[in-house]
Formats: C-alpha cells, sequence, structure tokens
C-alpha cells in the first residue's frame, strides 16, 4: 500500500487537510519532510497490505489504519479524545473525513477494487 502516495495528492488538498489537521483539530504534526512522517503524521506501518499512520494533539489522538484485502481496502479511523468536546468537534469534521480519506488512501497505492471505511 504506501503511505507516501497521500503526498501526491493535489496541493489545494493537501494545504486544506493541513490547516484543519493543525488549525482545527489541534495536532502536533512534524514538518512535511520528517522522516518517516507522511503530511506530518507518523507512519507506524507502511508494508504491503497496511499502512497505520498516528498523530497527537491536545484534543485527540487519532490513528488510521488502511489494510488491504483481497477483493478491497478498509479503512478505519480511532481517535482518542482528551477533552470533552473533542467528540462534538469530530461530528463537525467527521463526515469530511469519511469522503476525504478513502480517496488519499485510493491515492496512496495502485488499488484496485471497492474501497469501505469506518471511523469514528
Amino acid at each position: 500500500m504506501g503511505a507516501g502516495g497521500l503526498e501526491q495528492s493535489p496541493p489545494a488538498l493537501r494545504r486544506l487537510i493541513l490547516v484543519a489537521h493543525r488549525h482545527v483539530l489541534a495536532l502536533d504534526l512534524a514538518p512535511l519532510d520528517a522522516p518517516g512522517h507522511v503530511l506530518g503524521w507518523r507512519v507506524r506501518a507502511n508494508e504491503h497490505d497496511v499502512v497505520r499512520l498516528e498523530a497527537s494533539g491536545p484534543l485527540a489522538d487519532p490513528v488510521i489504519v488502511g489494510r488491504r484485502h483481497a477483493d478491497r481496502v478498509v479503512l478505519t479511523t480511532a481517535l482518542r479524545y482528551r477533552r470533552p468536546f473533542a467528540g462534538a468537534l469530530w461530528t463537525v469534521v467527521g463526515p469530511v473525513h469519511r469522503r476525504v480519506a478513502p480517496y488519499l488512501l485510493e491515492r496512496a497505492g495502485d488499488l484496485s477494487g471497492q474501497m469501505t471505511g469506518s471511523g469514528r
């Protein structure tokens, strides 16, 4: 699956994602050119069938995992809320994430088949 393909997303979308992650979700992201990171997220796994990205911030600690199965890729997003209002914020951000994240994951690899996703 390659996590590096995420950095090849359209520049305007990449900027929007970075603004949302840094200023809306308040994630503490690494510099964009930091080794072992993609769009500031730590790459914890980057193998043929799985990509795992992690970030953290004062509001939440998100993890995104993409797993390739025989006929599809499943995207899972997990969040550990650090502040009570982070859940309310996710009700606004979550629907956008559920549209954009699978698109980026699909761009990240030469994937064929159906994309499915889950996240909360």
